[in-house]
């Protein structure tokens, strides 16, 4: 730009023939330049008003754009099961003894405690049964031996007795 506006100044320049013409023609390019370095001063501080105009309008505009955004993915992020609390309160899910399973599945195996594939209930009721039979057996043996006793003592009995003699 400079260098063009000092051609313009050498043209007219060399155009010019009296003194007057020149002197008068270089107040003029005097002039013009000056006013000509204003506007470019006006134009220069306009260019960079409209850029950080631009750039605050970017930014704002970013901003409104990613704030909302970011609020959804955080809200997404909290919440990913849709059952209505967030993710990090469902790490207590009753595992309360370290044994690695939750307590929920205990219940299952609540009467199989000597490690056979049968419940503990199933096993008192054998126990139960077999008890009632060896009772019923003793029962029986108890018995027996209360009659031989009868009789043996009945036998003896008649032995000791006196023969009646029927001689009439």
């Amino acid at each position: 730009m400079m260098i063009m506006i000092m051609m313009m100044m050498m043209l007219m320049m060399m155009m010019s023939t009296s003194t007057t013409t020149m002197t008068m023609t270089m107040t003029k390019m005097m002039m013009m330049m000056i006013i000509m370095m204003k506007m470019m001063m006006m134009m220069m501080m306009m260019m960079m008003m409209m850029m950080m105009m631009m750039i605050m309008m970017m930014m704002m505009m970013m901003m409104m754009m990613t704030m909302p955004m970011m609020m959804m993915m955080m809200m997404m992020i909290d919440d990913d099961d849709d059952d209505g609390d967030d993710d990090e309160e469902d790490d207590d899910d009753k595992d309360d003894d370290d044994d690695g399973d939750d307590d929920d599945d205990d219940d299952d195996d609540d009467n199989n405690d000597d490690d056979d594939d049968d419940d503990d209930d199933d096993d008192d009721d054998d126990d139960a049964d077999d008890d009632a039979d060896a009772d019923a057996d003793d029962a029986d043996d108890d018995g027996d031996d209360d009659q031989q006793k009868l009789l043996t003592s009945l036998h003896s009995d008649i032995l000791q007795r006196p023969r009646l003699d029927n001689t009439n």
